[in-house]
């Protein structure tokens, strides 16, 4: 045999040993004592030390594998230590009990309501700690994967009461309380804003005085003084702000660039993309990207170049290829009129929002906004964006969009939630508003309103609740004034979004679900939901996971 070969066999036997199923559709077995993988269904076969069985034993008998061991799943059950153990209590006074494995461990199940496993511990379902340690919510929480008492949390690893300290930057501890609200944080200091304030700039924090304006790190007087991007200069009121200088309106420009900017003078400086030339009065003088050009000599081209004119009456750059160009007579052409991407003829097409009818202007029809569609109207009639027959009456739209709910009597929002709203989502969102409604009217049919929002709650999932002074907005595709009503300013969002510190503004779509947050209405969308998949795949996970 090979020296290759035989170093094959015994990489192949060392992976065998590591792992008895390479991958979810194959098995490594053996055949003459040549090692191979061979292919199969996981729903009829099962791999199990390098052999493979009928998953479906007997009519009523189905096999699984433990540690290269084949079991009986009506009769045992395999624990994360791949250790077999019966299913029910053999023998004693809880014989025929069922079992249970969370992680290493095996216990017997509890017919308590809410129990389940916590790593490898069996417990009431009251909280787990990263998913190892169980723990009791009425004394205690879990912060950074640890569990510890209530009002309590780590400050550079140190645990400190928040009833009597207060943490700056994760890094100093204040005997301040947390919920002192007068004493907040200015970088690793703590200062009372009823007399301090905290400026910033350049990275940098500073407490300074509350009886002045901050400019970076430091104070002005706005009076006699002007605050340009961390720098302060005196004024006399007509200076303004160019970058992090000034400039005089009456005699001078700001140039404007991509990364700064800089003052220059009206008539004798030209700005070109933020870099600043001396023209001296030159009118001949032009800019072509971030350079310079003379027009008389000269042409610019599309891609910011430019070059000599071999001819006085030539005014247009003509390609040579797809970077260069040589210089020619200007070549007039006929400019298109455009529908979204796409050219078209204005004396006979028609353009819809971006969809094109052709022919359909030359034949007398009409766009049927707010919508895509044409309509004639010597027969048809545009009804809020649909073509209906001239014979057809047109009716207004019933209330739709997410904030509908609202405007529907009591009964029949009760009803609808209790039967039809599909309430299956990821989270349910006690959200408060913040801030006056605002909204946009697009068209007289499409309305987009604005909510300034923090999370209260998130009924669905306790451990998915970003910051309470982290503020969203929410972009509704709906007309929400009706909401102004709102006695406490706040509402029930179901959604699939996961609203997270880092995301301030958050689109919402006509999938999402917003409810009052009444008492009995929190109460039916949380009876629902615990018959939707999610919520009891997840509480089945939660027992295999053990």
């Amino acid at each position: 045999m090979d020296v290759p070969y035989q170093i094959c066999i015994w990489f192949v036997v060392c992976l065998l040993r590591c792992n008895t199923t390479v991958s979810a559709e194959s098995c490594l077995t053996f055949s003459r004592g040549v090692p191979h993988l061979e292919s199969y269904n996981r729903e009829t076969k099962v791999c199990c030390n390098n052999t493979l069985f009928n998953r479906i034993k007997d009519s009523d008998e189905e096999l699984d594998c433990c540690g290269g061991v084949t079991y009986r799943t009506l009769d045992k059950i395999c624990c994360q230590s791949n250790s077999l153990h019966e299913r029910y209590v053999q023998s004693g006074k809880n014989q025929g009990k069922e079992q249970i494995c969370c992680g290493t461990n095996i216990f017997q199940v509890d017919q308590i309501v809410g129990m389940s496993c916590c790593g490898n511990n069996y417990t009431k379902n009251d909280g787990c700690c990263n998913q190892t340690t169980p723990f009791n919510r009425t004394h205690s929480h879990c912060v950074r994967d640890k569990v510890v008492p209530l009002r309590h949390d780590y400050c550079n690893g140190t645990l400190f009461n928040r009833q009597t300290q207060k943490c700056c930057e994760d890094s100093t501890l204040w005997n301040i309380s947390s919920y002192d609200w007068y004493f907040r944080c200015c970088g690793s200091e703590v200062y009372d804003q009823r007399t301090k304030q905290c400026c910033r700039g350049s990275g940098e924090k500073k407490i300074q005085p509350k009886n002045g304006q901050c400019c970076g790190t430091g104070l002005y007087d706005s009076s006699q003084e002007l605050c340009c991007k961390t720098q302060v200069f005196p004024s006399d009121g007509r200076l303004h702000c160019c970058g992090k200088g000034t400039y005089d309106p009456s005699q001078q420009e700001c140039c404007h660039g991509t990364n700064f900017s800089t003052a220059m003078q009206q008539g004798q400086q030209i700005c070109c993309d933020g870099t600043v030339y001396t023209t001296n009065y030159n009118s001949k003088l032009h800019c072509c990207g971030n350079n310079v050009y003379y027009s008389t000599t000269q042409l610019c081209c599309e891609n910011g170049s430019t070059i000599e004119k071999t001819l006085p009456d030539h005014t247009s750059c003509c390609k040579k290829n797809a970077t260069s160009f040589y210089s020619c007579k200007k070549q007039e052409k006929k400019k298109s009129d455009f529908c979204g991407r796409q050219s078209y003829d204005k004396k006979s097409d028609l353009c819809c929002n971006n969809e094109i009818h052709r022919g359909a202007h030359k034949m007398g029809k009409r766009c049927c906004n707010p919508g895509t569609l044409a309509y004639d109207p010597r027969n048809q009639i545009c009804c809020h964006g649909e073509v209906k027959r001239i014979a057809e009456s047109c009716n207004s739209p019933s209330p739709s969009g997410l904030c509908s709910i609202w405007s529907q009597p009591k009964t029949q929002r009760i009803g609808f939630i209790n039967s039809t709203a599909d309430v299956c989502r990821k989270n349910g969102y006690i959200l408060k508003i913040e801030n006056p409604i605002r909204v946009s009217n697009l068209s007289p049919q499409l309305h987009i309103s604005y909510l300034d929002v923090t999370v209260k709650a998130n009924i669905y999932n306790s451990t998915n609740v970003p910051s309470k002074k982290e503020q969203h907005t929410l972009l509704i595709p709906s007309n929400c004034t009706n909401m102004d009503k709102l006695k406490k300013k706040s509402f029930l969002l179901l959604t699939d979004i996961a609203l997270r510190s880092s995301q301030n503004i958050v689109h919402l779509g006509d999938s999402d679900l917003i409810f009052p947050p009444r008492r009995k209405i929190v109460q039916i969308v949380k009876r629902r939901f615990k018959s939707c998949s999610s919520y009891i795949v997840r509480n089945i996970h939660k027992i295999l996971r053990g």
